[in-house]
């Protein structure tokens, strides 16, 4: 349960100081918010193999939606023929999923796999009869079927590891003050498996501001399989000037206030842990939470724990949590 949490100063006097904070925010109204309606893709193949143990060879093509997300991949045949699936990352190197019969399935017949992916790249698949069906019962008829499932980031592209600054300040996003923001940290498969540090697994937006302003910055949503950090950067780059990060998966992020003068400054906010990034759907797992739950986020001018005038944002703050703001440098 999410509990409210007051400032120590009296409500009226609370509400009439954020109130005059927001329309006194020296702050650009620029958004770079595109959206784009999401892309359907997917096909259903039906098909056999023709002698025992055979190959068949087949691609999965992921549109160019800027916020990528996630492949549902399936293949199923019948007794006493049971199949394997692997999938090929765009580099070619190693698997994203190399997945056959096991006893945790409820079907030794049909496997299913989710995995996230990046936009406009293309993964391999090979579907292979694995445990084969005596040769006078070939051809082996089985049903291969995929779906992507686009995740719509308004906001993609807007990657680049800090290490190769001023990269990501080209592709930053400028972003209002004083909103609710929502994103995906959806990196997506350009290899075996998304390391950290991978370039695309950042996310930076830009804030302009006319005149010194006290930010508090704050996360109200991260997924439950992930740690977010987020850091305030000037406009030169490297070394951030704050930071906050997320002491456990789905834990929140607050820091504040932050002391910066006019100018243009960019925020950094990225997974430190990744999550799953896929799921083995066959075998009982789950969707990992942030192929399906986004991430949202505030830079405010006024304290955000102000739930009277600022109750939008409150739902972030766990109950029991006395701390209203915490700041740290790196």
């Amino acid at each position: 349960m999410k509990a409210r949490r007051d400032l120590a100063i009296g409500a009226g006097l609370a509400a009439t100081w954020a109130l005059t904070a927001l329309v006194a925010a020296p702050a650009s109204a620029q958004h770079d918010c595109i959206p784009y309606t999401p892309t359907e893709a997917g096909t259903t193949i039906n098909s056999n193999w023709a002698v025992p143990g055979e190959q068949d060879d087949y691609q999965i093509v992921i549109p160019d939606d800027p916020g990528g997300g996630y492949v549902i991949a399936s293949v199923s045949t019948s007794a006493p023929s049971e199949p394997m699936m692997r999938i090929i990352p765009p580099s070619g190197q190693g698997v994203v999923t190399d997945i056959a019969t096991t006893t945790n399935g409820p079907s030794p017949h049909t496997l299913t796999v989710a995995f996230e992916v990046d936009a406009d790249t293309t993964f391999d698949v090979e579907i292979i009869e694995d445990t084969v069906a005596p040769i006078d019962q070939h051809p082996v008829a089985y049903t291969w079927t995929w779906t992507f499932v686009s995740q719509v980031d308004c906001y993609e592209p807007n990657d680049g590891s800090p290490s190769s600054w001023p990269d990501p300040s080209f592709d930053a996003r400028e972003i209002p003050l004083d909103q609710e923001l929502t994103a995906y940290a959806i990196a997506g498969h350009q290899a075996s498996s998304i390391p950290n540090d991978a370039d695309h697994s950042w996310d930076w937006y830009e804030l302009t501001l006319g005149a010194p302003t006290d930010l508090w910055l704050a996360t109200t949503k991260i997924p439950d399989d992930q740690r977010l950090r987020m850091r305030l950067y000037p406009s030169d780059g490297p070394p951030a000037i704050a930071s906050g990060t997320s002491s456990v998966a789905g834990d929140e992020i607050s820091f504040g206030p932050v002391t910066v003068p006019a100018g243009t400054w960019y925020l950094e906010i990225h997974p430190i842990d990744n999550g799953e990034e896929d799921a083995r759907l066959s075998e009982g797992e789950s969707l990992p939470d942030h192929f399906i739950t986004p991430y949202r986020w505030v830079v405010s001018t006024a304290p955000i724990a102000d739930c009277g005038f600022m109750a939008i944002f409150c739902d972030g703050f766990e109950s029991g949590d006395t701390t209203l703001w915490s700041t740290s440098v790196p």
